[in-house]
């Protein structure tokens, strides 16, 4: 729902995402991908608002979600398969 209410309200960061440090990216895209992994949906149900929140054009943003959908699924599943 926060999510939701972001993306509605047009709430947005005053920086862009290239000027984001290497930490956020590591840790956001840890946590966008253990909560994919256990609830079972793409990664790009919350790559998008991520993005969208940093400033980048919803295009692009919703491209590059699909496109690390792949990734997080195959890890998660290989993750599921080792520790399952």
């Amino acid at each position: 729902m926060i999510i939701a209410l972001i993306m509605w309200f047009g709430i947005s960061t005053f920086g862009h995402a290239d000027n984001l440090n290497k930490w956020v990216w590591l840790v956001t895209g840890y946590i966008i991908g253990l909560v994919s992994t256990v609830v079972g949906i793409g990664g790009g149900t919350m790559t998008t608002p991520f993005l969208v929140y940093n400033n980048i054009n919803i295009k692009n943003a919703i491209a590059t979600s699909a496109a690390v959908g792949m990734p997080i699924a195959i890890a998660g599943g290989v993750g599921f398969i080792i520790w399952g």
